[in-house]
């Protein structure tokens, strides 16, 4: 063969060599035109720069999901009402191995409700936080005693029953919600 039947641009073994076939890069940037993967001058697939580009991806971003506010706080409610059961059923195992009865009489139990308060407060309150909703404690002590009062004085009877598990963290999930629009549109924000 002559080399005048070789096409213009292409050598002799360019043109007497098989197509080289390679699958279309979907994820990346792609190379300069003309780079293929068997080019001489391009390092094999796991060369050095292969490896240095996987390394200089970006990172993926997630959409922004906007949540309401009075949704989040409920939220928030629904964890530190699952919290506060805890709490609450530690206390009444406690009392059970000290004294052999659920009940840990007038002194340690006032102390231990306080305690339970206390740490159910300071949960909802960086629960809060981190969601960045506006007045995270004011929201938290008002959620956890209003759903602590209602607790008390209503649900008295129902701590003995399974339907306590789903009762105490719904009822922190509306006063949460409750308690977060008292703080923010209802009292006068200092700015």
């Amino acid at each position: 063969m002559a080399d005048e039947d070789v096409e213009p641009g292409r050598t002799q073994d360019e043109r007497l060599s098989p197509p080289r076939l390679a699958l279309p890069r979907l994820l990346g940037r792609r190379g300069p035109s003309g780079s293929e993967p068997n080019d001489p001058g391009r390092p094999a697939a796991g060369g050095p720069r292969r490896a240095s580009a996987l390394l200089q991806r970006r990172p993926v971003r997630l959409p922004q999901v906007t949540v309401p506010p009075p949704i989040t706080a409920a939220a928030v409610g629904l964890v530190t009402g699952a919290a506060l059961l805890g709490l609450v059923s530690l206390g009444f195992r406690g009392c059970e191995a000290l004294n052999g009865n659920t009940s840990c009489g007038k002194g340690p139990g006032m102390v231990a409700l306080v305690f339970v308060f206390a740490v159910a407060v300071v949960i909802g309150r960086f629960l809060l936080a981190w969601a960045k909703l506006p007045e995270p404690g004011l929201t938290s002590f008002l959620g956890v005693g209003v759903a602590s009062l209602v607790a008390i004085l209503v649900l008295g009877g129902l701590f003995d029953s399974a339907a306590i598990i789903v009762v105490l963290p719904l009822l922190c999930a509306a006063t949460f919600a409750g308690a977060w629009w008292v703080a923010t549109i209802q009292l006068p924000q200092d700015d």
